[in-house]
């Protein structure tokens, strides 16, 4: 998944990403307050959980909701789409995960993102304007 985010700042070596549904934390180099990326979050970097988690060293936990299960491309796995507000995100995890925590569509979950997983690039400049 690519998403838009906007660097809000940063502090004790941390950046801090919104996006339209969340924020995130993340180790890159992000540039100055304002600056615009794009920020590619991999599939098997997502984790979810059905409880909200503490104690973790994973710095993003983001409430979301279960918007849908398909089958993966290996055998015994899963891609979870997941609704963070306007933005979608995708996990990839076993079937036997989906069966032991019963997952379902429409579910409140929480995603799980190491900030050290987080890749980006600069957002594509706005077009040309077009005369009217």
């Amino acid at each position: 998944v690519l998403l838009s985010c906007e660097v809000l700042g940063a502090e004790g070596g941390l950046a801090t990403l919104g996006f339209p549904g969340g924020v995130l934390l993340t180790t890159m180099r992000a540039g100055a307050p304002g600056t615009r990326l794009r920020v590619r979050l991999r599939a098997r970097d997502v984790a979810v959980a059905t409880e909200e988690p503490r104690g973790l060293s994973t710095r993003n936990v983001l409430p979301v909701t279960l918007a849908s299960i398909a089958e993966g491309n290996e055998p015994g796995e899963a891609f979870l789409q997941l609704a963070a507000g306007p933005s979608t995100l995708l996990a990839r995890v076993t079937r036997e995960s989906v069966a032991r925590l019963a997952l379902r569509p429409g579910q409140p979950v929480w995603a799980l993102i190491k900030a050290v997983s987080l890749d980006h690039r600069p957002a594509p400049a706005p077009g040309p304007e077009r005369p009217a």
